[in-house]
């Protein structure tokens, strides 16, 4: 018999943001990794976000902290995931 074993390849992930923003600017906020994983965002004050970037309009005092993605890799029904902060 013969048994066919397919890996779901993880890579790291690497994760950007916007330094330092004015009250009412704009951040951006954005994550890479290889083989086109699903990016999932949170962050600060309930903040979530899918997609390789986002940008933040109007940014508040209350947005400020960590900004975490996790990339989502995935065949058929397994999937696996690493993290980073920005």
């Amino acid at each position: 018999a013969i048994s066919n074993v397919s890996v779901v390849p993880m890579h790291p992930v690497t994760a950007f943001a916007t330094p330092n923003v004015c009250q009412g600017g704009v951040a951006t906020i954005s994550a890479t990794a290889l083989n086109n994983p699903t990016y999932i965002w949170v962050g600060p004050n309930g903040y979530t976000s899918i997609g390789q970037s986002d940008i933040i309009n109007n940014i508040q005092p209350f947005s400020s902290g960590n900004y975490s993605v996790t990339a989502l890799w995935s065949i058929g029904s397994v999937s696996c995931t690493t993290s980073n902060f920005a």
